[in-house]
């Protein structure tokens, strides 16, 4: 089974899968008929009983935990709040929890049901389930996972098996180079981590403690980095639907190799590894978006942005940038950064609007938490401007070999860019949806005010236009311009450039 907080309630069965959970929420959801019962009652026999599987992450609260286990366990005040603080605890110190097995499901089947079901027949499977499928859904939002106990014996021996493989390669160097060699990056390193916040906590203690061992081989590092690349946009996506938690997650393991400029520069020319962090930090506010009165904006109030799982990208992308020159290249016209770092700006201007309360209205009762998400993001967005900026226009390039380096521009051609490929357009879009405000009696004098014009809209009398424009009263505004923010510090670097201000000028014009 396949949930996320996103899934809608929407179902996927996968045999090849049943272990894992995965979000649909970068692929088509299935119709709502999909769910093959047959298919997963004749697992959970052919495995030896099938298991529900709870696991932790840091979106949903205790309270809401333990509510979707009260539903699961079909009793409201039965169970003492006790009870289920325990085992909300256990599930966050472990990161999983069974919560429904093959006994609880055919304790809902008659005798003659858990016979045939036995036997094979196909009406008793399908029951069968159908009743797993029920509990599957009771706890909708919650990310969780079917596994089998033949599954569940494999975890626990794969687990002994990466202990044992940690302790002989902490014994002696050859061991080390030894087993370094035999874990490959396509057949082992990719799919691991691939599934990297879908493992058992054990399981992934045990894993990365056995990367962390075998780091100290230059060749497993180099191999490790590009797999970390290749999967990163991948895990990324998981993450930002709410799956895993980022102290259990590979996330930890970057500043391993991102560190080092030789990784990086190598990363960059060969795996495009810019362009899927630019991507990644997109894909991920995407998901945080939703239309206000026909515009996108950002929910400050959703889980991206109020536990900041967009903070991953954003500490990579500091650690790239850090190597020195590496910043030139992001603005590269062979490159794609660039388009998904303004699409991101984009997507995050006017985050949280705000509405100016009316004398009658009084005073405020009760504050909204939704700057906390705002600020918080837009305080990380502008985290990164100095470092994409740090850069002379003679700069040489760190990656010599990579084509974007014959392709980067100057600080005046970006501005340029960022004008027109980023500023313009959203001006435009913004101005297509603006609507005055109406000069009714109903309205009082300072209700009046039309929402704040751009200066480029005012034609003639700018200085006396620019007076009498105040910001409407009852139109929404927000503080959080980041895409008009980086135009300015552009603007900046250009202004600090000799004859820089008359070279915008003429290229504007």
């Amino acid at each position: 089974y396949k949930g996320s907080p996103t899934s809608r309630g929407e179902l996927v069965f996968c045999s090849e899968a049943a272990s894992t959970s995965k979000s649909r929420g970068d692929q088509p959801l299935p119709q709502p008929g999909s769910f093959n019962l047959l298919q997963l009652g004749s697992l959970a026999r052919k495995g030896h009983g099938i298991y529900l599987i709870l696991h932790a992450d840091d979106v949903h609260t205790k309270q809401e935990v333990s509510q979707s286990l009260r539903k699961l366990l079909n009793g409201s005040s039965y169970y003492a709040d006790s009870l289920m603080n325990k085992l909300v605890t256990s599930l966050q110190t472990h990161g999983q929890l069974v919560v429904w097995g093959t006994m609880e499901v055919l304790s809902d089947l008659t005798s003659s049901q858990r016979m045939l079901w036995m036997d094979g027949d196909d009406d008793a499977t399908t029951r069968f389930g159908a009743v797993m499928l029920d509990r599957v859904k009771r706890l909708d939002g919650l990310t969780t996972s079917l596994s089998t106990r033949k599954e569940l014996m494999n975890e626990q021996r794969a687990v002994a098996v990466l202990e044992w493989l940690t302790a002989l390669a902490r014994s002696c160097d050859p061991l080390c180079q030894t087993v370094a060699e035999s874990i490959l990056p396509e057949p082992h390193l990719v799919p691991m981590l691939r599934a990297d916040l879908l493992l058992l906590s054990r399981l992934t203690k045990a894993w990365h403690s056995l990367l962390l061992t075998l780091l100290a081989v230059p060749t497993f590092k180099s191999h490790l980095a590009a797999a970390y690349c290749d999967t990163y946009r991948h895990v990324t996506s998981q993450y930002a639907h709410g799956m895993g938690v980022l102290e259990r997650s590979g996330y930890t393991l970057s500043v391993q190799f991102l560190n080092r400029v030789t990784y990086v520069v190598d990363l960059v020319q060969h795996r495009d590894l810019l362009g899927k962090l630019g991507k990644a930090l997109h894909e991920t506010l995407e998901v945080a978006q939703h239309w206000s009165k026909g515009k996108r904006r950002l929910d400050p109030n959703h889980f991206v942005l109020t536990h900041r799982r967009y903070s991953p990208c954003v500490s990579d992308l500091k650690c790239v940038l850090n190597v020195k020159g590496m910043a030139r290249l992001f603005s590269a016209k062979g490159g794609t950064f660039l388009r998904d770092w303004l699409a991101s700006l984009a997507l995050a201007q006017w985050m949280d609007e705000q509405v100016w309360r009316t004398t009658d209205q009084g005073h405020v009762m009760t504050e909204p938490r939704g700057w906390v998400g705002a600020f918080n993001a837009s305080i990380s967005l502008g985290s990164l401007f100095e470092r994409l900026l740090s850069w002379d226009d003679d700069d040489l390039s760190p990656a010599p070999d990579s084509p974007l380096s014959s392709q980067v521009p100057t600080i005046v051609e970006l501005t340029h860019e960022c004008l027109l490929d980023g500023l313009v357009p959203w001006q435009v879009q913004e101005m297509r949806q603006y609507q005055a405000t109406f000069d009714t009696t109903t309205l009082k004098d300072y209700c009046k005010a039309p929402a704040s014009l751009p200066y480029a809209t005012v034609h003639t009398g700018e200085a006396l236009a620019q007076g009498t424009l105040p910001l409407a009263h009852v139109a929404p505004w927000s503080f959080h311009l980041p895409l008009h923010r980086f135009f300015a510090a552009c603007l900046r670097e250009v202004c600090r450039r000799p004859n820089g201000m008359l070279q915008l000028l003429q290229k504007v014009t």
